[in-house]
């Protein structure tokens, strides 16, 4: 894993740094530790309090308070506010879906979108602004997927969780008999994406008290996608092919068991950590 020589105070959209445009983010920006809580409750008449319904994370609001450096004249500073405006609005003219990473934690990004309007005060040739960008999806992502995780990554940094002999690097594995293997998941639960590649019978693959049993199948391409909650057969739907649940990864280690006859498969298991 690579050392970084980056500030804290960097911040990359897309992989570009903000600050090679000539600006500077304040510290006054707000990242919020955990998103607004949307509750839901049901309150009965003639009784005290509500029903408690449980809880859900919102999206996660984003407030990027910038000042651009001082220019030589306000026409040098229009075209770095048009290179700021390309980074949030594609080509069509909408507002586009992009990774926002800070340098504190390079290792995660959220997917964000401009959601405000960017008024710009111009004083003494610099301007002054605020870029409000919400992630819709509250969660942070892992830059690289388990079966990428190898020492040495330019994608992973010295500030990464991941355990010494972490071994995503070796998400794909021989299957020929009944088996149970070790994956380590560095964030929240998960549902993973499983492909088995190859002929079984009566396969069941169970982990975390859940099972996900297959039939029959003969030199096919399977893919159990949890997070999507699909199953595909050569890359045609195929649902009904599986019985059971769609296997769940905790955080920590999981053990995987795989029991069948006639086993002569490889299978994959790919995910990406993910934050709260």
């Amino acid at each position: 894993m690579q050392d970084s020589n980056l500030t804290e105070s960097s911040v990359y959209v897309d992989d570009f740094r903000l600050q090679d445009l000539g600006l500077s983010v304040r510290l006054s920006s707000s990242e919020p530790a955990l998103p607004n809580i949307r509750n839901q409750s049901v309150v009965v008449p003639n009784r005290h309090g509500a029903f408690d319904y449980g809880g859900w994370l919102d999206a996660r609001e984003f407030t990027l308070d910038c000042v651009f450096d001082r220019r030589e004249s306000y026409a040098e500073l229009k075209r770095a506010i048009r290179k700021l405006n390309a980074l949030f609005i594609d080509e069509w003219g909408r507002p586009k879906t992009v990774k926002l990473r800070f340098g504190d934690n390079l290792n995660v990004y959220f997917n964000v979108r401009l959601t405000g309007g960017v008024p710009m005060e111009r004083r003494a040739h610099h301007g002054i602004f605020s870029l409000a960008l919400t992630a819709f999806d509250p969660f942070s992502y892992s830059n690289v997927t388990s079966d990428e995780i190898t020492w040495g990554s330019e994608d992973i940094y010295f500030t990464a969780t991941y355990p010494l002999g972490h071994n995503g690097g070796n998400a794909t594995r021989k299957i020929t008999g009944n088996t149970t293997f070790t994956t380590y998941v560095d964030g929240d639960a998960l549902r993973a994406v499983m492909t088995l590649a190859g002929s079984a019978l009566n396969v069941t693959i169970s982990a975390n008290g859940k099972a996900a049993a297959l039939g029959a199948f003969n030199n096919a391409n399977i893919t159990i996608d949890g997070e999507h909650y699909t199953v595909t057969k050569d890359g045609v739907n195929s649902l009904a092919l599986m019985t059971g649940d769609f296997i769940e990864l905790l955080p920590g280690d999981n053990e995987i068991t795989i029991t069948g006859s006639y086993m002569n498969f490889d299978l994959t298991l790919r995910y990406r950590d993910r934050y709260v």
